[in-house]
């Protein structure tokens, strides 16, 4: 399946309060805006979080009561007749008129309370899945795949907690489930939101089987793989500025392109998240969040929210027309391409077992890869390590014996491994589980912090003297022929009321039995969670000593650039045409306001020197989407190109590569 790739996501959550919805909506204007902006597909809805639905319907009791056209059947017709995809959107887990007709419906915390907003709060009431709520959100579904010509269905917030419930106690008993335990609890909700995927998709497939079906929980992870076969492609949703934060994305995107269906990026036009009207992010920041999906060889799509009466905002679509004219003119480069990747980070959320979030670890992992202009993907367990030359466990990645087993096979294999911190570990954490380790377990380190003294290997761009390690490592026991890296300093003593130096710890007295980083083979490790402490505290020693461990493991590397940090570069390559791209994106995000994270200015680069390992020399190379010739040279295994200048973003083409 080839995503359209200039999509947008247009909410409609329209209070019952609000009259004349619709009344100015106007058919041929609404096509010709998407159209004007360069858009080629467009999520419409179907019904809504306050419960409404805004076309005719057999629910005659659920069509917006102010509602004055038949706007969903309306919005189709006038998309496709102008060559515009239209999916519909079905709101699943927040359904407001359900939750305040069938109280019975709404999910329970173990203590009694129910999900979602209070009695008195303005907000969305929490759904359980296990209920007969899902039996009126398949008829609807059904009614809307026979009603219209469907391109796709989204179903949103498609979450379901560990639910006390009447219906769901009464299963859990039924099953010999303990529902006072928590694991159970989870474990049980996790079927239950899988059962409701499964016969919510196989509801749309009676219908059609080529409209496309996505299950939306505002990110993707490893929790996904149980209900993986429900969708036909992923939409990573990620609003840098409503709280996912400008990691995110990077993050999920190198994870999700390895689950073998095509993505979408999912960002909003809004200055803050989802839902405010009149609200418009600025150009930079629209530009760079469009851009970067392609980049990562994702589709791009573009949140909006539909005012009452039906008139799509000028303004905004300016905006989005002026990005996705972007996008379009380099579609060329963008289409059928694929990354190009020589290192896989492992996926902490696959071992964390906690639920759906982003672990520091992981985050500080993959903006110290980016930083580096390493071309990196992350993966799980279940995914192939053969591919890659370097496997990084970030932190706390503790191994089970299926994983163990994983490990030491790559390693059999001619792979090298980077683990820091707790990776390593047996999944008790009593031992580190593979004997290839270059240290034994001793336990957490009896101070923190404690301090990092680099040694030869590991000196480049480092202090000559030793850096503090805000994080707690762990104490170790070096191995016959293991080579030490990096050495262990230790405080006078740990602060306490007893005994404290100064406002926060103590200076460094003397050096520790235990190493701070060791080399054995193809092992390199870090005994401290240098990833997770570059996310918390952004100490640049954090990410550049364990950019230099990685350097010992993969010397030649597939980017090499003089460009500064801040300068994000990804590999991608269209095979069938023998054409490799470069992608350089200079945008810095900046905290200018309590919280979150923006982009306003666009400084440019001059001159940067690109050099791409490739298995051939290219036949040509040049700037895209200009086709502006560059001089280059091959030297080494590397395409070496200087870049005349970078604002914001360049694409930099190398044809011919085998």
């Amino acid at each position: 399946m080839k995503l359209p790739m200039r999509q947008i996501h247009l909410d409609f959550h329209t209070s019952e309060k609000i009259g004349g919805v619709g009344a100015d909506f106007d058919a041929a204007r609404f096509a010709d805006t998407l159209k004007a902006a360069n858009v080629n597909s467009v999520t419409l809805f179907s019904r809504c979080h306050h419960g409404w639905i805004y076309h005719d319907t057999k629910f005659e009791h659920l069509r917006h009561p102010n509602l004055e056209c038949n706007l969903l059947a309306e919005q189709i017709e006038a998309c496709h007749a102008v060559g515009i995809a239209a999916p519909i959107y079905i709101t699943v887990g927040w359904d407001e008129r359900a939750a305040r007709e069938h109280p019975e419906w709404r999910e329970h915390h173990p203590d009694g309370r129910l999900a979602g907003a209070g009695p008195l709060e303005a907000g969305w009431k929490t759904l359980c899945f296990n209920t007969p709520y899902i039996d009126f959100v398949i008829e609807q579904t059904e009614e809307a795949m026979t009603m219209f010509a469907v391109d796709g269905i989204f179903f949103d917030i498609m979450l379901q907690g560990p639910c006390c419930c009447t219906y769901c106690l009464r299963d859990m008993l039924a099953c010999g489930i303990d529902p006072t335990a928590p694991a159970a609890r989870a474990a049980f909700a996790h079927e239950v939101l899988d059962r409701a995927k499964r016969r919510i998709y196989g509801a749309a497939r009676k219908h059609s089987h080529a409209a496309r079906v996505f299950f939306n929980a505002g990110h993707i992870g490893p929790y996904i793989r149980s209900s993986l076969d429900t969708y036909t492609h992923l939409e990573l949703e990620s609003l840098p500025s409503g709280g996912w934060g400008y990691m995110h994305f990077p993050v999920t995107v190198r994870y999700a392109r390895k689950l073998g269906l095509p993505t979408l990026s999912v960002t909003g036009k809004f200055h803050v998240t989802w839902g405010h009207f009149s609200s418009f992010k600025h150009p930079a920041a629209l530009e760079y969040e469009a851009l970067v999906g392609p980049a990562n060889c994702a589709a791009a799509s573009i949140g909006d929210q539909l005012h009452p009466r039906g008139v799509p905002c000028e303004e905004t679509y300016a905006r989005i027309g002026r990005v996705y004219a972007l996008i379009k003119e380099r579609e060329p480069w963008y289409e059928d391409a694929e990354p190009v990747t020589e290192v896989a980070v492992f996926n902490t959320e696959a071992c964390l077992h906690d639920g759906i979030r982003i672990d520091p670890s992981i985050t500080g992992a993959t903006r110290a890869l980016l930083e580096g202009a390493h071309q990196f993907d992350i993966v799980d367990g279940e995914m192939d390590w053969l591919p890659y030359s370097v496997v990084v466990l970030p932190d706390v990645v503790t191994l089970d014996e299926q994983l163990a087993t994983k490990v030491s096979a790559y390693l059999d294999g001619g792979g090298s491994v980077l683990a820091t911190g707790r990776s390593g570990l047996a999944a008790d954490e009593s031992r580190f589980a593979l004997g290839e380790w270059p240290v034994t377990y001793v336990g957490p380190t009896h101070v923190n912090p404690d301090f990092v003294e680099v040694l030869g290997p590991l000196c480049a761009g480092m202090p000559t003297v030793p850096f503090v390690a805000y994080e707690r490592g762990l104490e170790t026991v070096l191995r016959d022929g293991a080579e030490v890296l990096a050495a262990t300093h230790l405080p006078y003593f740990q602060r306490t009321f007893e005994h404290f130096c100064s406002h926060f710890h103590a200076p460094i007295e003397k050096q520790a039995a235990y190493p701070s980083a060791v080399r054995l083979g193809r092992v390199v490790y870090l005994v401290h969670p240098h990833f997770a402490a570059y996310a918390k505290h952004g100490a640049t020693e954090d990410a550049q000593i364990a950019r230099n461990a990685l350097s010992l493991l993969l010397p030649r590397p597939l980017v090499r650039s003089d460009a500064p940090s801040t300068c994000h570069i990804t590999l991608s390559r269209q095979a069938d045409r023998r054409r490799w791209i470069a992608h350089l994106l200079h945008y810095i995000p900046e905290r200018r306001s309590d919280g979150r994270d923006t982009i306003q200015d666009i400084i440019p680069l001059f001159d940067v020197r690109i050099e791409v390992r490739t298995p051939s020399a290219p036949a040509a190379c040049y700037l895209a989407p200009s086709t502006e010739k560059l001089s280059w040279a091959y030297e080494d295994g590397y395409a070496k190109v200087t870049v005349p200048e970078v604002r914001g973003n360049a694409m930099v083409v190398f044809e011919g590569v085998e």
